[in-house]
């Protein structure tokens, strides 16, 4: 699990494509799209079968373009999606992107022990 942060990109802000390697990412804008609060911005998605999005974006290769989507959710809509997905944070081009952000893996935190009980782990 990491730890819940706000971020905040102003004008040239951006992530390069990567993975979580978590179970499940949480993206919540906390900015509205809208040119008066921000432009550019937005959320960059690879298709599973690239699998070339992360390596090749950042090197301009094979691949860079073959992303298949990029969402701009109102301020308070939640993106959900799995830890082994490519994407990347497109570069803000005015204003300021805020947004709160967490990646989480299920983790046992109790066992079944071989006689019945449950001891915590």
């Amino acid at each position: 699990r990491t730890l819940p942060h706000t971020g905040l990109s102003t004008k040239g802000g951006a992530f390069l494509p990567h993975k979580d390697h978590q179970s499940l990412t949480v993206l919540l804008p906390m900015s509205a799209p809208i040119e008066s609060v921000f432009t550019g911005g937005g959320t960059k998605f690879w298709p599973p079968a690239a699998g070339r999005g992360m390596e090749a974006a950042a090197g301009g290769g094979v691949g860079a373009d073959d992303w298949s989507a990029v969402l701009w959710p109102s301020a308070g809509t939640a993106m959900l999606f799995g830890g082994s997905v490519d994407h990347a944070g497109v570069p803000v081009l005015s204003g300021k992107r805020v947004m709160f952000v967490s990646s989480f893996t299920k983790k046992k935190v109790w066992t079944k022990e071989p006689d019945g009980s449950w001891k915590r782990v």
